[in-house]
């Protein structure tokens, strides 16, 4: 998609790893992507960086919810 600034958006779809009887009984399988902006570099290489509209998305950060981990995760240190 044509952009203000002579820029190029894309994006993409990314699937989902859910088995395919969720899928169907749930009707949809996946997420459409955050925008990128793509160019063409000097030597001919296809480049994208995150778009710059969504620097409006930075602000202060809400928790809205709280919730516990179960185990232990790479996110996550020993108890």
């Amino acid at each position: 998609m044509r952009a203000p600034g002579n820029r190029w958006l894309l994006w993409g779809w990314s699937r989902e790893a859910r088995d395919e009887a969720w899928t169907i009984a749930d009707g949809w399988a996946g997420v459409l992507t955050l925008p990128r902006e793509i160019h063409v570099d000097d030597n001919g290489t296809l480049r994208h960086q995150p778009a710059t509209e969504l620097l409006a998305l930075r602000g202060k950060h809400i928790i809205h919810a709280t919730g516990a981990t179960h185990g232990r995760s790479r996110w996550t240190s020993a108890a």
